[in-house]
């Protein structure tokens, strides 16, 4: 018997289409809503009446997607509508019979839908010609056609075999492999994922034993016997070569078809082609082409969709394979990026190009066109303009396209136009100064003209060629300068460049920051400019005023009288500052501390100043302090900032100080904070950053200017709480984690953040001695490991002749030690916050040599003291910002210290002690760009890290 194949239209994978006729079919439907089927598990195989299929169902309606729960898909089959928001009329006839038989026959469990086998093999005859059918990634297809079972017949040599067969209007398909769905009136045969009808002619048992028959023979007569059997049962005999052979492609090349519709909207149509044959992105398992049945890489053609998916493109729910956009960007993009990016592996064809084609491939791209227009003392006023060819693109439009991450623009006139990588880069880190042209005028600052011409070197053809020449004349090393005779001491090499480095600021128009490592004499290279500064303008009348902790007030009277006596210096304090302003006629230095500063401001707002200093600059960091909007009032020709660590916790905090030297250079607060809040985990946010700021700033390390200090050694040295201080640290452990849950329950707030800071403060509290806390906690009788840690090594040190300086958070904590060296006649000196006398309580602790021990608090005595009699730094407790600490080191381990400085930091074990020194090495960020102190721990915490403090 002999059987014509059929080659019509309509049956899915299984037959070979010509590109045209598939991009047709893959034209959208007019509807707005469609029904999209899941079965849940693997492809339908139910070996008996009592299986269950697993379906859901997905309605889609105007690009939303809603669940077909049962309740859904009732309401939509008997009131026509769902909640007044879908309505059955926008479904198709095919689509309303699917709702009616799920509605009638499914059960359900949650949002799935429930059939035994029967009811699923009646279900299958409503999804014939149904696109919208998956199990997993591959789209399922279910034929109408009545099939036949078949016996073909394949010699191999001397062997011959006998395979079962399903004979279909396509083709004949071996059965191995194949399942089946059985029902009342007959069998559903899936083979690839397609699935063929068989009426209920012959028994189902006799058609599963038939489909497992696998037989080769040797003997001819025992062969030719078997095929009687399957003729006279009524089965047709089909010879080897017109069954398909299986072929498995493992890469095949995709296939875009790109045309416009309404002239806006981009739309691809994808295609997969294997060897000659290509097949639509219906993702089904297999095709039918030659003769050969070719099993599809769906794991392939799955990812190349979901690259599609990620470039933007939608995918069209009703119509598969057929994906698109009306965002011009993207379509842009398209034409002039991915077609080439893609053009290696894609295939691809543009039909009926229009004119959103020809406009992104004839216009120009985006440029940035300069001229200088005129120069002053202040800075320069820039003719800027971003154009393609002779269209002018609105500044304000391409900045916020650059924001968006676009790549394309739309003009006024509907073109589009690409905006290269390179001016992106130039306008993200320029944003600041380009939101100040007005017209096609930008005004620019000296300083911001230095990140300027460092950012327009990728433009190199529209550099301008002063603003290089002032920014290659301010990175010239300036020369070596000629103390001044009034000047009462030396400065070392790097101190002298660090004086020329400043005065060279200066004179090109320039403000300043001295950023040095702590030790390196920020406040003696100060001192010799204001002598520089005062031959140089000394037929000028103009103080200079130098703001400071008041704490250090005194030092610095002092340092001056000594370096400088002939500067004429006066220092406002107390309740005679009023007659010292009286008083005091043309002095060149005035210095007041940052709280007597903000209250005498309106006195310092009416002088004109040479020179204001902000010494431990930091202290302004925060632009809504008064100290910061002080200090921003005062009028002076030049402004120089101090600090030894301009960043404590993150890069945000610069923006102050930066902003108090040149207004308006990293722009706006709110600007700069949406630009570098968590930059310090953003390399390339950093490096603009470093750019703009980095002419401003002159930093050294010890390391680097003075190999010739002794060298400092740090030690980590540990102790064990005994058991009496351990069962009651466990417990009060236990007590805070409980109650952080409470706290933390809802999320972490300010109040709630200051609560759990709380908890935490005790806990370390109770490590450096548990008698810091309240009596609440009744642990004032309890042993303290670390204490008895910190005898041992002061004695120690005093054996060995060494002075100590031992800092701590806590000044509680410090007068318990200074308590027990009374109790041992140890003489020692003592200062915190409280402490007036400072400079004399550092007098005597460096020129007496009995006085071998200073108990410092931390914050008290961490910045503004020279202390390099001592050899040995004890950090009691560990501090949440190890810059902090660091600080603290370099009081001893600077000029003028001749001996080897050891660093000794003490922690408790199995502690939130050792969970803060490990999250301050996981915290800790290196500034490489900008500075190198590591940013607090504390600062922002997540809900997590504090949650393993209390583990």
């Amino acid at each position: 018997m002999s059987r014509k194949i059929a080659r019509k239209p309509g049956y899915g994978s299984l037959l070979l289409r010509n590109r045209d006729s598939l991009t047709s079919e893959s034209q959208p439907s007019s509807r707005d809503s469609c029904l999209r089927i899941f079965f849940q598990d693997e492809l339908p195989h139910l070996p008996s009446k009592w299986s269950v299929l697993k379906i859901s169902v997905e309605i889609i309606s105007e690009n939303k997607s809603y669940r077909g729960n049962i309740g859904n898909l009732r309401q939509l089959h008997s009131k026509g509508t769902v909640g007044g928001l879908l309505n059955n009329s926008q479904f198709s006839l095919q689509e309303k019979q699917i709702v009616r038989y799920l509605s009638f026959n499914a059960d359900y469990e949650d949002s799935s839908l429930l059939l035994n086998a029967e009811k699923a093999s009646d279900f299958f005859h409503c999804l014939v010609g149904f696109k919208n059918v998956f199990c997993n990634s591959t789209n399922l297809s279910f034929f109408p056609e009545p099939c036949d079972l078949a016996v073909g017949e394949i010699s191999g040599g001397t062997i011959k075999k006998i395979v079962p067969l399903i004979s279909t209007k396509l083709s004949y398909f071996n059965l191995e492999n194949s399942s089946f769905v059985i029902g009342q009136n007959g069998v559903w045969v899936g083979i690839f994922g397609n699935y063929f009808w068989i009426p209920g002619s012959r028994d189902v048992k006799w058609i599963r034993d038939f489909a497992r028959y696998n037989a080769k023979f040797a003997n001819d007569e025992e062969f030719n016997a078997e095929i009687e059997k399957f003729k006279v049962s009524g089965l047709e005999i089909v010879s080897g070569y017109k069954i398909p052979k299986n072929k498995k492609e493992t890469q095949p090349k995709p296939i875009l078809l790109a045309n416009f519709a309404g002239g806006r909207e981009l739309r691809l149509t994808l295609l997969f082609r294997y060897a000659d044959a290509v097949f639509p992105a219906d993702f089904k398992n297999a095709g039918l082409c030659a003769g050969s049945i070719i099993e599809r890489n769906t794991f392939f053609e799955s990812n190349f969709e979901r690259r599609l998916l990620f470039a933007g493109f939608k995918k069209d729910m009703k119509t598969p394979g057929l994906y698109s956009s009306s965002n011009s960007e993207l379509s842009g993009l398209f034409m002039r990026k991915f077609s080439s990016e893609w053009s290696a592996d894609v295939e691809i064809y543009v039909k009926g190009a229009t004119n959103l084609i020809e406009e992104a491939k004839r216009n120009l791209p985006a440029a940035l066109h300069t001229r200088l227009v005129s120069e002053d003392n202040e800075g320069f006023n820039i003719e800027c303009e971003i154009r393609s060819g002779k269209e002018k693109i609105p500044i304000d439009k391409i900045l916020k396209a650059c924001e968006d991450g676009s790549a394309f623009i739309e003009t006024e006139d509907k073109a589009l136009v690409e905006i290269p990588d390179e001016l992106k880069k130039f306008v993200l880190a320029t944003k600041d100064m380009l939101r100040n042209v007005n017209g096609s005028t930008l005004r620019i600052s000296k300083a911001q003209s230095l990140a300027w011409d460092s950012f327009s070197e990728d433009f190199s053809q529209n550099r301008i060629a002063k603003i290089t020449e002032f920014r290659n004349g301010v990175k010239l090393h300036p020369p070596h300068l000629v103390i001044s005779n009034e000047f009462s001491g030396s400065l070392r090499e790097y101190q002298n460049e660090g004086v020329a480095w400043m005065l060279s600021r200066f004179e090109n128009g320039l403000n300043c920051m001295l950023a040095d490592e702590m030790g390196l004499g920020k406040t003696v290279q100060t001192i010799s400019l204001l002598l520089e500064m005062k031959t140089k303008y000394k037929d000028e009348n103009r103080p200079n005023l130098i703001v400071c902790p008041s704490s250090l007030t005194e030092n610095w009277q002092m340092e001056i009288a000594k370096f400088a006596p002939t500067l004429k210096c006066v220092r406002l304090h107390g309740m005679e500052r009023e007659r010292i302003w009286n008083e005091t006629s043309n002095p060149d230095v005035i210095i007041s501390s940052y709280s007597t500063f903000k209250r005498d401001i309106i006195r310092h707002s009416e002088k004109k100043y040479r020179l204001l200093v902000l010494d431990e600059a930091q202290h302004i960091k925060n632009p809504e302090t008064g100290n910061a909007r002080s200090c921003k009032k005062i009028n002076a020709a030049h402004k120089l900032v101090l600090t030894g660590t301009p960043i404590e916790n993150a890069p945000i905090e610069i923006w102050s100080i930066v902003d108090f030297l040149h207004p308006g250079i990293l722009g706006t607060h709110n600007s700069f904070k949406k630009q570098h809040s968590g930059s310090e985990n953003n390399d390339e946010a950093l490096k603009r950053l470093a750019v703009k700021i980095s002419p401003l700033i002159l930093r050294r390390r010890k390391m680097d200017v003075l190999p010739q200090l002794p060298p400092k050694t740090e030690q980590m040295l540990y102790c064990e709480m005994d058991d009496s201080q351990a069962e009651a640290y466990e417990k009060i452990r236990l007590s805070f984690r409980k109650k952080f849950e409470e706290l933390s329950s809802g999320g972490i707030k300010a109040g709630t953040k200051f609560e759990l800071l709380t908890l935490l403060l005790r806990l370390r509290q109770f490590c450096c001695h548990p008698s810091l806390l309240p009596d609440e906690f009744q642990s004032a009788s309890l042993p303290s490991a670390k204490t008895e840690l910190l005898k041992e090594l002061i004695l120690e040190a005093g054996d060995s002749g060494q002075k100590t300086l031992v800092f701590s958070q806590f000044p509680s904590l410090l007068k318990i030690i200074a308590a027990w060296l009374d109790s041992r006649h140890v003489s020692y000196e003592y200062l915190d916050g409280s402490t007036s006398d400072r400079m004399e309580r550092v007098r005597r602790f460096n020129s007496e040599k009995e006085c071998g021990v200073f108990l410092l608090s931390i914050k008290a005595g961490g910045f503004g003291l020279n202390l390099n009699s001592a050899e040995r730094v004890i950090i009691y407790d560990p501090w949440w910002n190890p810059a902090v600490e660091q600080q603290a080191a370099d009081r001893a381990h600077r000029i003028g210290q001749t001996k080897p400085v050891v660093i000794q930091k003490l922690l408790v074990k199995n502690s939130i002690e050792e969970k803060i020194l490990s999250m301050q090495e996981r915290k800790k960020r290196y500034f490489d760009n900008l500075m190198e102190e590591a940013p607090s721990v504390f600062k922002n915490l997540s809900l997590q890290e504090i949650k393993a403090l209390f583990d």
